[in-house]
């Protein structure tokens, strides 16, 4: 499957000033955020993408740097970038995570320098909703790879229908003097850039820097592509068809979270002799160094090196009940606060994955803890049937890999009954309402 460059109103045709990272696998759909929830269950469900070591707490430069291989087709770039999972929502309030594909941008306008070792931010938000706010100036979400704005589609909006939804998101790229790393709300020790329109304005893809915060840093534009399967059947005038991982069906509480682990001799050269007028746009091997590590069968062989919640994300059989977490329905006609629960389950362990789901039409493979199997000839009783179903979709025991390279990734395994030992120590049951004789994925 091809994807579109979709950031129609920002990329010029014939404008070198950005080079574009495809083939970017995601490592895992997992309620996992080491910059809002470290050392915790995060909150809510994120799409994880990028260098294969992913911590609870964010990573040192030197620990990033150890990460045994990057889902990135540049294999020098091991930062950790992660994005509010999308999910489709049936008819009778049931929930099934949609799979994607990656592409993530790199504008290098102006006087670009370096991202320092150690910076790590967030953009948008995620436990409230308002359009105005500063922090949501670089959603950009299409249905179809249309017109970008900041809200989900729906069967209102859309009668017509999506067959693809992007949610695309900038990352500020502009910091304080003095080289900050993070700061405690993770956003305000960067700002967006500014374009002059009758007075300055705020351009998540501008050139120039507010004076507050004059460093300008590349710009990171990051869309995650989701798909709908044949089953999923688009239902005209229903406002609460797409849902994020929060609850939010809105799409103003969009938001991701990025650590930056990029080899730093490389991004520097990168920009260097790949900037602004030279940018090589997808053509990544007409920037050596990039091209040094550009390898698309690495990426693709990339996996997980650690580990996950013990609880469900992904079915086989059915539908989750509710979304992983304390995540009610978050609609329209509701405060712009995220609703609580009235009764909050405890948070799951960490476990190592025993199993993955492999997809090959969306090119996925997603650790999960699966606590049903316990031979590998258990495995083909089971069809997922999100991605397509039989004939694209599969189980297999994720301490057998062996990559296209005839290596064994570098990973950790759990054994069904350490899964199935950590299940019993958690919340997984109580929070997910589990059925259908417990035939689920779980990641």
């Amino acid at each position: 499957m091809v994807l579109s460059g979709t950031i129609f109103t920002d990329v010029q045709a014939g404008t070198q000033d950005h080079f574009i990272l495809t083939n970017l696998w995601t490592l895992a759909i997992a309620r996992v955020d080491s910059i809002i929830s470290p050392g915790k269950v995060s909150g809510h469900a994120h799409n994880l993408i990028g260098g294969s070591l992913v911590g609870r707490t964010p990573l040192s430069p030197g620990q990033l740097q150890t990460a045994a291989c990057s889902s990135c087709i540049i294999g020098a770039d091991k930062s950790n970038y992660w994005a509010a999972q999308l999910f489709w929502r049936y008819p009778d309030d049931t929930y099934e995570p949609l799979l994607n594909q990656n592409r993530i941008y790199y504008f290098l306008k102006g006087d670009t320098k370096p991202f320092p070792p150690g910076l790590r931010m967030i953009t948008g938000l995620s436990q409230t909703r308002n359009a105005s706010a500063v922090e949501t100036t670089g959603v950009r979400i299409s249905c179809n790879h249309e017109l970008q704005t900041k809200y989900l589609p729906n069967g209102k909006t859309h009668p017509e229908g999506c067959t693809s939804i992007s949610l695309g998101i900038y990352y500020p790229s502009c910091g304080l003097a003095n080289g900050a790393l993070d700061s405690p709300d993770h956003f305000s020790h960067m700002a967006w850039p500014i374009s002059w329109n009758g007075s300055w304005v705020d351009d998540p893809n501008g050139v120039t820097c507010p004076s507050s915060h004059p460093i300008k840093y590349p710009t990171i534009f990051m869309e995650n592509n989701y798909y709908l399967s044949g089953h999923q059947t688009w239902r005209s005038g229903d406002e609460n068809i797409l849902v994020l991982a929060n609850g939010d069906t809105t799409g103003l509480a969009f938001h991701a979270d990025y650590v930056y682990g990029w080899d730093q001799d490389v991004l520097i050269k990168t920009i260097e002799q790949c900037g602004h007028g030279h940018g090589p746009g997808e053509a990544l091997t007409e920037c050596a160094p990039l091209a040094a590590s550009m390898s698309i069968s690495n990426a693709w062989d990339c996996r997980l090196e650690g580990q996950i919640p013990d609880e469900g994300v992904l079915h086989i059989l059915a539908p989750l009940h509710s979304l992983p977490g304390c995540n009610p329905l978050w609609t329209a006609e509701m405060p712009d606060v995220h609703p609580k629960c009235s009764n909050s389950p405890p948070d799951p362990p960490f476990v190592a994955p025993n199993v993955y789901f492999e997809n090959l039409k969306y090119r996925e493979h997603l650790p999960i803890a699966f606590t049903l199997a316990n031979n590998a000839s258990d495995l083909t009783n089971y069809t997922p049937s999100i991605g397509g179903g039989r004939g694209f979709s599969s189980l297999y025991w994720w301490a057998d890999q062996v990559l296209s390279s005839g290596k064994k990734p570098k990973i950790q395994s759990s054994t069904t009954e350490q899964v199935i030992a950590g299940r019993g120590s958690g919340s997984s049951r109580e929070c997910c309402q589990l059925d259908h004789n417990e035939s689920q994925l779980i990641l």
